[in-house]
């Protein structure tokens, strides 16, 4: 285990969308806009009429990705993670009325009437994301 001791700035930056704004591109534009290196998505809600998602297939050392579509209507019920050097790593929980979905947020994962952001921002730290002896991306100090 690493532990990394970042400083928050008591910057919040909050994000509404409206119908047909795709949440990742949303997100991506803030974090451009608002010169945001380092921060956490602390809250992510709203409805989808598509949603674009990616989960790992498998447990072996070299992991795969299934990368999957939906469209609904789709609530999306809680979204979160990290924001490190610029480039976000999000997890997001939805449901149609028939099941539930989960994985790391994608491009496409289109807002149908609302969603709304919560972005916490973090102190500008050397962070990054270095990849480990399995291909995996994970936080490192630069």
């Amino acid at each position: 285990m690493n532990t990394f001791h970042v400083r928050k700035t008591g910057d919040v930056i909050l994000l509404h969308l409206g119908k047909g704004d795709d949440m990742l591109q949303c997100l991506n534009q803030a974090i451009t806009e608002h010169k945001i290196k380092n921060g956490a998505v602390v809250s992510m809600i709203g409805t989808l009429d598509k949603a674009r998602y990616h989960m790992i297939q498998t447990t072996e050392e070299d992991p795969t990705n299934g990368f999957y579509t939906v469209e609904g209507p789709i609530e999306v019920a809680a979204g979160q993670g990290l924001i490190i050097d610029g480039e976000p790593h999000i997890h997001i929980c939805m449901a149609t009325p028939e099941t539930s979905y989960l994985g790391h947020l994608e491009e496409g994962c289109r807002v149908l009437y609302l969603a709304e952001i919560a972005i916490e921002k973090y102190s500008d730290e050397e962070l990054t994301r270095k990849r480990d002896k399995f291909g995996i991306a994970t936080l490192s100090w630069k």
